[in-house]
């Protein structure tokens, strides 16, 4: 898929290829709605279902940007574009927006995201509830991919599985996002040890990860299922 199609990549701000593919690339989607029609009536429809061995369909695993900064992706055109329409709709002129970021921007198609954290607090904010609302809809997309093939809630339920160790300036997921009926799918989580020993931070000094996991998974679950 990298050698067909090369510009599906998310950018940095350098306007250089990352090694990360845009979530909303229509090639990365199309391809994938593809695959996964090939895997599920090849392999996995006489399983899934009611009664069956398979009874979850996990979505994607840890969307997110690969652990890395959301000032080192995604400046592409196309993504830029979402993010003009992002402050389009939520604040519906640009006198608004100026008004909120401190900018004199003209208009929206020369609003630009910023590339590094701190230097404007507001802006700050909605490019992360824009990357936030990004996601939310690429797994939206993807869960409609399978619905289109035939499953539904409650014959398989649609899970997510997340992760909340955030690098800095990285992106915690999104909680009510996460856990939308009927639109992404239930908050999971990975129960194995996330911190790491050193000398100056024994282990047993950081003992509460797993506690914190099972009790956002514990609350997933009645955010979702009521």
């Amino acid at each position: 898929f990298h050698e067909k199609f090369p510009d599906s990549h998310m950018r940095a701000p350098n306007g250089l290829k990352t090694k990360l593919y845009d979530y909303h690339n229509p090639e990365l989607l199309k391809y994938s709605e593809r695959w996964f029609g090939v895997v599920y009536n090849e392999v996995l429809k006489p399983y899934i279902g009611a009664g069956r061995p398979v009874s979850f369909m996990q979505l994607d695993n840890e969307t997110n940007f690969q652990w890395q900064s959301l000032y080192s992706h995604d400046f592409g055109a196309p993504a830029v574009a979402r993010y003009q329409k992002f402050l389009q709709t939520n604040y519906g002129s640009i006198a608004a927006v100026n008004a909120a970021h401190g900018r004199a921007w003209t208009g929206f198609d020369k609003v630009r995201p910023p590339t590094s954290f701190g230097a404007n607090t507001p802006e700050d904010q909605d490019w992360y509830r824009f990357q936030d609302s990004s996601i939310h809809e690429y797994l939206k997309l993807v869960r409609k991919m399978w619905e289109n093939l035939g499953l539904r809630e409650p014959e398989v339920l649609f899970v997510l599985a997340e992760s909340y160790n955030a690098p800095k300036n990285g992106l915690l997921p999104s909680y009510r996002f996460r856990n939308d009926p009927g639109q992404t799918g239930m908050m999971t989580v990975n129960l194995y040890p996330k911190t790491f020993e050193t000398p100056q931070k024994p282990l047993l000094n950081q003992p509460f990860k797993a506690d914190h996991d099972v009790i956002s998974a514990d609350s997933a679950n009645d955010y979702y299922l009521g």
